[in-house]
């Protein structure tokens, strides 16, 4: 006999012990019940061989479990160091024992001295495969009895038909298992195909077919709005990509619970949302308003996740049938709308509208911006940047401007999405540099030479061949490297990948040419930047320096960036002068340059700035 004791229970264990654990647990028979097909042997089987009990014995790891009890009633199972069937799979064929009480195995045993009182046994072993002895099929009788060759051969041929339903019922399960897995894998691509995998929302393509199918059947009106995550680099780059995935998880709970069942509510993808809303009637203040409860929801939720960071956003509106009759239309124009918040200011709510349009629409702005170059209609105008000290004009800022023929002299603020389009923003800046004049320059400062700054974006840093370009122009502007000055924006430098942008900077200061940092103030970290970036000089913001003649705290923000900027070698300028006693508190503060209105509007034609007989000779107030 293959067997060995085992060392915490006092029962034989088959070698394979492992491997027909694991073929009795691919079964799956139900805790505590009975397989009905084998529950029918069972009862016959005690019925021919005129026995008071017989079972189907599966032997798992402790215990002997049931799979058909005839004439045993309220017991599921034993402790395997108890069952007879323990003995009896240790061995093929079958098992027998005539009188429990007179054999030194079994005499002690708790079944047999308690109940049931088993007196005598007969099992014949299941092996459905090969080797895989898993239990028996036994009849038990009360009183001692030696069983039949009949009887026998009868308990034999049953075992093997259970066998055999059991190996039936084994295959059944696994293809049971395998029908469930296919439908749970149809169910999972179902919805990855339906839901973001983050957020739970309706994923892009979802969330347009849904909002394509209810426009297609619409009989009423239609509300659209994207909304976009104010910051969201911002809050990833401080607190990291883990809690930036928690916060648009609560981002988008706040959403979806501020609004009602039949809004539908999708993740565009990265920090972008939609919201979809249907009504009978036109009302479109209750579909801001429902933004509004939105914008407090997201606000709330994002706030408890800590951090101190509030869930700003942005929203672009746009209304069917008012603003198109497809979706594809809405979103079009919600689109422009939210371009449209993004660059008022963020954190705000805009509807489409014709005058939105003619602003921030890239597609409309193209069609006539390649025209507009060629002729000749996209101009420079010059702004000059002066020395506090001496009043010597030290810089002229190009800025752009579009001569439409029929619109007339437009700002920036009506193109603005142009500055933001990779194909648009490095031909501006090229068209204006081609148009400079240094000669010009010079002539107007007395032979002067000061510099001419040149805004710059991000699509102008990561073309490749940007600086080559620039540099294409020198012949006929005649400027050189060394007469430029490049300002980038402070959430220019925010917002792109760090170590590309770093890396173009210091290309741009190894040809000769400075950078400027503009805005600044503006953006998050912006004492970081002055440390981290290879700038050479900082442009403060007009929002400091606009109240800085009564507002304390503004001069406290000035005097510090000045202070800093200079203990860091950096030159300062002070953005949006328009009267002399800011003149006067710059002075005193020690920056070192200044520019805006009290010096020159932006003009298309060099002129020096303000010089010694305005305001520099000017009667000084008492005590200046």
């Amino acid at each position: 006999m293959d067997e060995r004791k085992s060392t915490l229970m006092k029962f034989p264990i088959p070698r394979n012990e492992a491997d027909r654990l694991a073929y009795l647990e691919s079964l799956q028979i139900p805790t505590s019940q009975t397989i009905p097909e084998i529950q029918g042997l069972c009862d016959l089987v005690a019925e021919l061989t005129n026995s008071d009990i017989a079972l189907v014995s599966m032997i798992e790891k402790d215990e002997q479990r049931f799979a058909a009890i005839h004439g045993l009633d309220g017991l599921h199972g034993t402790p395997r160091e108890h069952a007879f069937c323990t003995h009896a799979i240790m061995n093929t064929g079958q098992f027998i024992v005539e009188d429990a009480a007179r054999d030194a195995r079994f005499a002690n045993n708790p079944l047999v001295t308690g109940a049931p009182n088993i007196a005598a046994y007969a099992g014949t072993v299941l092996e459905p495969e090969p080797d895989m002895r898993i239990g028996t099929i036994c009849v038990i009788n009360k009183t001692p009895r030696v069983y039949s060759s009949e009887e026998l051969s009868i308990l034999e041929r049953i075992g093997n038909a259970v066998a055999a339903l059991l190996s039936t019922y084994r295959h059944r399960v696994r293809l049971v298992n395998a029908l469930k897995s296919a439908e749970e894998a149809q169910h999972q691509l179902q919805k990855a195909a339906l839901y973001d995998g983050l957020t739970g929302l309706y994923n892009h393509s979802a969330f347009g077919r849904i909002c394509e199918e209810m426009t297609a059947k619409s009989q009423g009106n239609s509300y659209l709005a994207i909304v976009d995550v104010d910051e969201f680099k911002s809050i990833n780059d401080r607190h990291g990509h883990y809690f930036g995935d928690r916060f648009l998880k609560a981002f988008a709970t706040a959403l979806q619970t501020a609004l009602p069942a039949e809004a539908a509510v999708g993740r565009l993808g990265g920090d972008e949302f939609g919201i979809f809303l249907e009504t009978r009637e036109p009302d479109l203040d209750r579909f801001l308003s429902l933004l509004k409860t939105c914008e407090r929801s997201v606000n709330d939720a994002c706030l408890e996740l800590g951090g101190h960071i509030a869930g700003r956003a942005s929203f672009g509106v746009s209304v069917m049938p008012d603003h198109g009759r497809t979706y594809e239309q809405m979103f079009q124009h919600a689109d422009v709308a939210l371009y449209a918040s993004k660059q008022k200011g963020r954190n705000r709510i805009t509807v489409f509208s014709e005058e939105i349009n003619r602003q921030f629409n890239t597609l409309a702005l193209r069609k006539n911006f390649d025209e507009a170059c060629a002729n000749g209609h996209i101009v420079p105008y010059f702004q000059p940047i002066v020395d506090i000290a001496s009043g010597e004009t030290l810089f002229y800022e190009m800025l752009c401007r579009w001569n439409h023929p029929t619109r007339g002299l437009l700002p920036p603020s009506e193109f603005l999405r142009l500055f933001d389009d990779h194909l648009c923003a490095p031909k501006i800046t090229l068209t204006l540099a081609a148009q400079i004049r240094m000669e010009e320059v010079r002539a107007a400062v007395g032979g002067l030479a000061p510099r001419v700054t040149i805004n710059v974006t991000a699509h102008d840093l990561h073309h490749p061949l940007f600086f080559e370009k620039v540099e294409a122009t020198f012949p006929i502007n005649g400027l050189t490297w060394s007469d430029v000055v490049f300002e980038i924006t402070e959430n220019l430098v925010l917002d792109a990948p760090s170590r590309q942008l770093h890396d173009r900077i210091l290309e741009i200061r190894s040809r000769g040419a400075k950078i400027a940092l503009d805005d600044f103030g503006t953006g998050h970290s912006g004492f970081q930047h002055l440390k981290a970036w290879p700038v050479d000089i900082i442009k403060i913001d007009k929002s400091f320096t606009k109240n800085i003649c009564f507002d304390v705290r503004d001069r406290a923000i000035v005097k510090t960036i000045v202070e800093l900027s200079q203990y860091l070698g950096k030159f300062t300028i002070a953005e949006g002068v328009e009267e002399l006693g800011q003149l006067d508190v710059l002075r005193e503060i020690g920056c070192d340059a200044a520019q805006g209105f009290l010096f020159g509007r932006p003009r298309p034609e060099i002129v020096p700035g303000m010089t010694g007989e305005t305001a520099w000779t000017r009667p000084r107030r008492a005590g200046s």
